[in-house]
């Protein structure tokens, strides 16, 4: 049976391109015109130039699609190259949502594009997809169906074995950077390393991915040709030296390349290749590159806080700070128990130690502590030194580590470890009732997308509570609200073990996070009705949805919104009711002034952290 997802599409409006180019100039106008042919726009298509031949760039002009935008760097390698492309794209404001990044020399069959881009279609888990590559694309062999890395030496090979010829995504550790559809939000800023400069970055930034939870895929029914000639011997060692230090354990890496090199090395000399074994040589020796400092994002709840670490990965990029992004998933979204979990979590932990080895100057947030206070031992003894943010310092429901031993714990044995927070309050109660030393405490904005939507009118008044049931919810006012409530409004509370609310249509139900978009954006205003809470991410979200928030004034919304907002409420339902008014009825002008005031202070807030 064919399934809807393999149905090519005839056009590609969401893609973008890169395609590097380097001193290939009688051949690169023919494959960017089978690109565009294949259903790329030209419009949206960035040829990047490292040859460094000033005197063919009109010539190359020439050779392109009408429409193709052409840019010209100096060769930093390819990793440099394809980073250019990216910037490009964006800045021009023409990033897909999905973007292809591609060689001077590919050359495609004629659905892979439609196949790839319904591959990403389909699966919302896979951030990137590729073809099967071969030597020749009519009758030529395969050469490689995604890689994976050896399990003893660690070293990255190709997959060759056959496929099926049906068009099934199949798993993989990376894949050949040829030609790789990438879906365009899961990349970080500046995703490919430059210090590789040729070989091999296309592995580690698949394997950092990986790390985020994401998944890449040969999509077995797309098809690609390129020619293999290997990697030059030079960069062999030294890149395998640093993929080890990067990805491999301390130690256990270093020996891992020494015996790759040594292997290669042996062979060489037995076959008379002298200027390979001095390359080899010269690669093993030379002093390696440290890579761009970057602050690592370690979320332990993939699901639950994904749009979080969204959020403060985009505001890290706002400052001028690349993030990069590890996570797991809880056990609520994924097989095994709370002791796997922790498991896993000590990987992402180690693994950001690991990758931290090759930017000296980077800094490690965990944003969320699974086993509450004690998680910053965790942190001190796997990384060292890094940040944990509370979010509830005394939790809303019940949690693990919290009580006074983990406190004890967490000042005695974990010094180093700074507490970031979302608010005042919670800043006040580390200090003041849990004892942690001021200077370990670091207060920021609750990050927040930098991409919000503009604000819209609904057709009707629908006055929205989100999210799960708390005992700090406040039903009292909720149900005095609704006895003043206006009749022509729709009073609904939507989220997992609510009890019923007299006057309320209550949905006691989880929400996918797709419902939740939905609900966001068709309420005309949400509510945070809490007698006490220190940050609200649902207000944050709202935001960003272009949808006003209203809830109880001297808590963390009013820096949110502004100490004097006519959003912000007191105790008593009246006052719940006018600041609903005031919220319902103010003009995109007046939203739009919000969420740029909002992530003006994130940004603001989130920079100065990171100077700290």
């Amino acid at each position: 049976m064919v399934e809807e997802w393999m149905i090519p599409r005839t056009t590609l409006p969401h893609l973008s391109a890169v395609v590097v180019h380097h001193n290939r100039h009688n051949a690169i106008g023919e494959v960017v015109h089978a690109l565009v042919n294949r259903g790329l726009s030209a419009e949206r298509l960035v040829v990047v130039d490292n040859s460094e031949r000033p005197d063919l760039a009109v010539a190359l002009q020439a050779d392109l699609p009408a429409g193709t935008r052409t840019l010209f760097v100096r060769n930093d390698g390819y990793g440099a190259a394809v980073n250019a492309g990216l910037e490009a794209l964006a800045a021009a404001g023409i990033a897909g949502d999905y973007t292809l990044v591609a060689t001077h020399e590919v050359e495609l069959h004629e659905q892979c594009l439609q196949l790839l881009t319904a591959a990403l279609d389909a699966d919302p888990s896979l951030v990137a997809v590729g073809p099967e590559l071969r030597s020749d694309l009519s009758s030529g062999t395969i050469w490689s169906l995604g890689g994976s890395i050896s399990p003893l030496l660690r070293l990255p090979v190709h997959r060759t074995t056959e496929s099926n010829d049906g068009p099934a995504a199949n798993d993989c550790s990376w894949l050949d950077g040829a030609v790789v559809l990438y879906r365009t939000v899961a990349l970080p800023t500046r995703p490919f390393d430059e210090s590789f400069f040729l070989y091999m970055e296309e592995v580690d930034l698949h394997l950092r991915l990986g790390y985020a939870g994401g998944r890449l895929a040969v999509v077995s029914g797309a098809k690609a040709s390129q020619q293999s000639s290997g990697t030059p011997a030079f960069y062999f060692a030294r890149n395998i030296r640093l993929l080890h230090r990067r990805h491999a354990p301390l130690g256990i890496g270093a020996l891992q390349s020494i015996v790759l090199i040594l292997r290669r090395m042996c062979s060489a000399v037995l076959n008379g290749r002298w200027q390979n074994a001095r390359d080899l040589l010269r690669g093993a020796t030379v002093t390696l590159p440290t890579s761009p400092d970057r602050t690592l994002l370690v979320n332990p709840l993939g699901a639950a806080l994904k749009h979080y670490t969204d959020e403060a990965g985009q505001i890290l990029d706002a400052t001028g700070r690349p993030s990069e992004r590890l996570a797991t998933l809880e056990p609520s979204a994924t097989d095994g128990g709370g002791v796997r979990w922790l498991f896993r979590y000590v990987t992402l932990l180690r693994r950001a130690r690991r990758l931290r080895r090759s930017m000296p100057g980077s800094d490690t947030i965990v944003v969320w502590p699974i086993l509450g206070f004690f998680d910053s031992i965790l942190i001190r003894l796997f990384l060292g030194r890094g940040r944990l943010v509370i979010h509830d310092p005394v939790p809303l429901v019940r949690a693990v580590g919290y009580g006074w031993v983990g406190r004890l714990s967490a000042r005695l044995l974990a010094r180093r470890i700074s507490l970031l927070t979302h608010s005042e309050s919670a800043h006040n109660t580390l200090a003041t009732s849990i004892g942690v030393p001021p200077s370990r405490i670091q207060r920021v904005p609750h990050p927040i997308t930098t991409r919000v939507s503009p604000p819209r009118r609904t057709s009707s008044t629908r006055v929205v509570v989100l999210g799960q049931f708390k005992p700090d919810r406040d039903l009292d006012l909720l149900e005095s609200l609704a006895g003043i409530a206006d009749t022509e409004w729709e009073l609904s509370i939507v989220g997992r073990g609510w009890p019923n609310v007299p006057g309320w249509r209550v949905d006691a139900r989880f929400l996918s996070e797709a419902e939740f978009r939905e609900q966001l954006e068709a309420a005309s205003v949400i509510l945070i009705p809490y007698r006490r809470f220190y940050q609200s991410g649902v207000a944050i979200r709202a935001l960003e949805s272009g949808t006003p928030v209203v809830g109880p004034h001297g808590s963390v919304l009013d820096d949110v919104l502004g100490g004097d907002s006519a959003w912000l409420a007191t105790d008593d339902a009246e006052s719940w009711r006018s600041a609903i008014i005031a919220a319902v009825t103010a003009d995109a002008a007046q939203i739009a002034a919000v969420q740029e005031r909002v992530m003006h202070d994130a940004i603001a807030g989130w920079r100065e952290m990171e100077s700290s």
